[in-house]
């Protein structure tokens, strides 16, 4: 599976322990496999190891329940998480799960756990309890317990192990380094005890002193060496002294915590332990005794196995430990002949190698984030767009990304964001919700794997800053809500305003990928800042837009009923513009109605004017057609494919829409283009065509200049524009298969 992502691990600290050391092993781990992986703890004795092996750590309060310190964790596991765009939040520990659990409401990143003890129940502390949506436990019985008392679905609990990193703990460790410094001869009967050593936790501990007292007589050359500290750590070292005192030898070692509990535990012969630290004397060679406060298992061999793995080598619900016992097992071992002890430790390390070692403990971690990550949200995608306003264009857009989509993902569970939901539902067959409604908006990001936005131009302001921030709080709620958003075949720009560019450029870089219909796009989005998205240009969706069964046969009828024949009229596109005013609007108005008288009387062709957008092309399209002398055709608005067809059939399009130059060229129609947006120029100008004229100062002669080339030149016009429409199609289905891609993307 992919191991490319990023990860925190929380947790209480970073000291000596059998969590923490899971923790440190389970990440350098996934490190060596190309994770980024992060710890947040209050610190500790492992962190110097976690650096040295590339993963960054942040000091964080998570040991302390105190309210201040609760607040201060919260706050900064926010900023990490943030800052460093983590997905996935694995917690160790009640505090810290409790905290990620709040957080994860806010941020949506996913979240498992990982129990490693039984803690202590309460109402309240059950109630507080947070345990993930999945969860990994290390043993059968923790298992059970998680089940039991928390009511975790036992269908989402993992067993995993305390995976050991058998080189670090090997029979070939070099110890010298320690016996030096502790002055641990060759020839002693050396016991290692590795621990905890805090209150109410010191019962074998305690018991190995007496031990050693007692077979002190029997084994002159005995020698127990303590690994650990804590709170019980000090009164234990005080009654080690005094024993030593009355053997008058040092038979007790204190050593005080340690993070080189390999190289000590390669000086012993024999080391009482459980847990992790068990594993880590089988893994380095060493006869063992299970023995602890929760309960005794003796010494490890065949017969112990099953019990063993069943507690995790905690030895819980075991028989209870005894002194006795322990002393009798100490000298079995210390009295075993060379075979059976040399069989004896090549078990116990071969069982680690088999069964925990910690590559295992990785893939264990690595299925489960798989299973959390792969959990796929009920939405595919949520659409977002200028729809529903009754616009040609962008219904075209509509359609073709749903029909691209579709082809890919025939499944595919979309909902549209729309100004007239029932509208577009009925038109598209897609679940719509009013584009509006921020709490129906909220819970729908919660339940999709991406946001589509687009296409179309979104990221401007030259129609308004309201438009604009619109789109913009679209983006950030659903990254907010853990959707992935892809700008989808976007014309970005213009933006004009400063603050509004800023806007644009901060909320652009959070995106997970950008694709542009045309270069000047890709150019603005580089002037506003945006660097960290993936981006490519492609092209415009309705590019892959295709005339439905019947599109033809209705356009044919319209232009019988109008009078007019293929070939025999050009088509008029244009739109009011609220810069378009006064003495710029009548003459635009009066050239445009000259244009279409010029081109009747000199080539014998019809004007023929369409609204793309009926509320702000029909008035102004029907008052210039109504200025033509001899009539203009005016036809109302037409369906996404009849219009297609009835472009096709024109000797060429004026068209200010952008839309109409798209539906033009992607039908090898030539285009005359009348830039009132830098858009409608940036698309002639990919298509290689030259003949546009500026809406607001139109120059007369300069479109009649055009459509006269256009008309004694058509036929290569036509042929240059159907390739480079192909093209664009191939490049308009990328498109979908990125966004599908995103969909269904590891959330790694």
């Amino acid at each position: 599976m992919k191991t490319d992502f990023k990860v925190l691990m929380a947790l209480q600290g970073m000291e000596i322990g059998g969590a923490e050391t899971h923790v440190l092993e389970l990440s350098k781990s996934l490190k060596s496999r190309g994770a980024d992986v992060y710890v947040a703890s209050k610190g500790g004795a492992y962190v110097p190891e976690l650096e040295a092996a590339g993963i960054r750590h942040f000091t964080v309060p998570l040991n302390s329940r105190g309210p201040r310190s609760m607040i201060a964790s919260y706050f900064a596991l926010e900023r990490i998480i943030r800052e460093n765009g983590i997905k996935l939040v694995h917690a160790h520990a009640r505090i810290p799960a409790f905290l990620c659990g709040m957080l994860q409401k806010r941020l949506h990143f996913r979240f498992v756990t990982t129990c490693h003890c039984e803690f202590y129940i309460s109402p309240l502390l059950k109630l507080l309890s947070n345990w993930g949506e999945k969860q990994l436990a290390v043993s059968e019985d923790l298992k059970t317990y998680l089940a039991s008392n928390y009511g975790v679905p036992e269908d989402g609990i993992d067993i995993t192990i305390n995976g050991i990193d058998t080189e670090k703990f090997s029979p070939g460790t070099d110890g010298s380094r320690v016996a030096l410094e502790f002055g641990l001869a060759k020839d002693k009967r050396r016991i290692v005890y590795v621990s905890r050593l805090d209150k109410g936790n010191c019962s074998v501990a305690y018991a190995l002193l007496q031990c050693v007292e007692e077979l002190h007589q029997l084994v002159p050359k005995i020698e127990l060496v303590v690994v650990g500290g804590g709170t019980e750590a000090e009164s234990l070292r005080k009654a080690a002294q005094n024993i030593n005192a009355r053997l008058e030898t040092k038979a007790i070692i204190m050593t005080g915590p340690r993070v080189d509990v390999n190289r000590i535990v390669a000086n012993a012969e024999i080391a009482v332990a459980i847990s992790r630290a068990a594993l880590e004397a089988m893994s380095s060679g060493k006869r063992v005794i299970l023995a602890g406060n929760f309960g005794s298992l003796g010494i490890f061999g065949e017969d112990k196995l099953p019990s063993a793995i069943a507690t995790n080598f905690t030895c819980r619900d075991c028989a209870p430990f005894d002194q006795k016992s322990l002393r009798t097992d100490i000298l079995t071992l210390l009295r075993m002949p060379t075979g059976e002890a040399d069989r004896l430790s090549r078990y116990g390390r071969d069982i680690v190698r088999k069964l925990y070692d910690s590559s295992r403990m990785a893939d264990d971690a690595l299925a489960l984030y798989e299973r959390v990550l792969k959990s796929s949200r009920p939405v595919d995608a949520v659409v977002s767009g200028y729809y529903g306003f009754n616009n040609n264009g962008d219904d075209a857009v509509l359609k073709a990304l749903l029909d691209d989509l579709r082809a890919l993902k025939p499944d595919l569970n979309a909902v549209v964001l729309s100004r007239r939901p029932g509208v577009t539902a009925r038109e598209y067959g897609v679940s719509t919700v009013f584009r509006f409604n921020v709490f129906k908006l909220s819970r729908l990001m919660a339940e999709t794997n991406v946001l589509v936005s687009g296409g179309g131009s979104l990221i401007q302001d030259i129609t308004s800053t309201q438009s604009l921030l619109y789109y913009l709080y679209v983006i950030r709620l659903a990254k907010r809500r853990g959707a992935a958003v892809m700008m989808y075949a976007n014309g970005i720009g213009p933006v004009r305003r400063e603050k509004n560019r800023r806007r644009a450029g901060r909320t652009l870089n959070a995106v997970d990928l950008i694709t542009l219909r045309d270069a000047d796009s890709a150019r603005e989005a580089e002037a506003l800042g945006v660097t960290v998205p993936e981006s490519a240009v492609t092209a415009d969706a309705a590019f892959g837009i295709l005339p439905r069964d019947g599109d033809a046969d209705a356009a044919a009828a319209k232009l019988t009923e109008l009078g007019l024949k293929p070939g025999g009229y050009f088509l008029v596109s244009i739109r009011s513009w609220k810069y378009l005013k006064g003495v710029e609007a009548e003459t635009f108005e009066r050239e445009i109605s000259e244009f279409c008288e010029y081109c009747k009387l000199k080539h014998g062709l019809a004007p023929l004017f369409i609204p793309m957008q009926p509320e702000n092309d029909e008035t102004v399209s029907r008052r210039v057609a109504a200025r033509v002398r001899g009539g203009g055709a005016y036809l109302g608005a037409r369906s996404v494919g009849e219009t297609l067809e009835l472009i096709r059939g024109a000797a060429f399009v004026v068209g200010m829409r952008l839309h109409s130059v798209i539906y033009a060229i992607s039908v090898g129609t030539p285009p005359i283009g009348v830039v009132y947006d830098p858009k409608v120029r940036a698309v002639m100008e990919g298509a290689n065509q030259p003949y546009c004229v500026d809406a607001r100062a139109i120059d007369g002669e300069k479109l009649r200049a055009c459509a006269d080339y256009i008309i004694f030149n058509r036929a290569a016009i036509s042929s240059a524009l159907m390739s480079y429409a192909e093209r664009s199609r191939v490049a308009a289905r990328r498109n979908a298969e990125m966004a599908v891609g995103l969909m269904e993307r590891d959330m790694f």
